[in-house]
């Protein structure tokens, strides 16, 4: 008998996994973006931060000049100068 049923079924596995590596190209575009907006976000806060500090050490910096300024009415370096032959000993 020709065709004759011999007890085994075939069943076709396939898949079409074009949709799904779509769907995950797109995932991957969006996360991608996703970082980026996040690293310019933190880069654009960073460099805020240091132009903050920038200003404050700049500040802390002129801080004891300004005071002498004030304090003594003649500029920081006569001051010092003042200060380093008062100090000097005569031979």
């Amino acid at each position: 008998m020709a065709g004759s049923y011999d007890g085994s079924i075939r069943i076709d596995t396939a898949i079409n996994a074009a949709p799904i590596d779509n769907g995950l190209a797109q995932i991957e575009n969006k996360i991608k973006g996703l970082a980026a907006t996040v690293g310019i976000a933190f880069g654009v806060k960073e460099l805020i931060d240091f132009g903050k500090r920038s200003i404050d050490a700049a500040s802390d910096l002129a801080e004891p000049g300004n005071a002498l300024n004030f304090n003594h009415r003649s500029p920081p370096r006569q001051v010092m100068l003042h200060k380093f032959r008062s100090t000097r000993t005569e031979n």
